[in-house]
């Protein structure tokens, strides 16, 4: 895995490791945006709603196999706080790729932090 770091340079010192995504994550995140993205094809974004939708499929898929139905509402807490986290265009309550990007790699490198301990 540590093909997947890169050092992060700060003042021309490194730091810390930051996560890279590999061609075929990428490709892999880009296809599950563009699922539930909307827009001209330039300026695809997740709204609120298609971040619940997402949100709603998985959370009701556990890792186990088993499935139980899960439905988040687009003013949900989650979406709120995911939109505050992961958007930078203030209040306008979408995500880009490059965000929902972002948002996935994030995800991926906690749970890849906490199979280490």
């Amino acid at each position: 895995a540590e093909h997947l770091l890169r050092p992060a340079t700060v003042s021309c010192e490194s730091v810390m490791f930051q996560p890279v995504m590999t061609p075929f994550f990428e490709r892999s995140v880009r296809r599950i945006f563009e699922q539930y993205a909307s827009g001209a094809l330039s300026q695809r974004f997740m709204d609120r709603s298609a971040i619940a939708k997402w949100m709603s499929t998985c959370l009701s898929q556990s890792q186990d196999g088993n499935t139980q139905s899960v439905s988040v509402g687009s003013h949900d807490t989650g979406v709120s706080a995911l939109l505050s986290r992961y958007s930078m265009g203030h209040g306008t309550g979408k995500l880009d790729l490059a965000e929902f990007q972002t948002l996935y790699l994030e995800v991926a490198w906690v749970g890849y932090l906490k199979h280490l301990r």
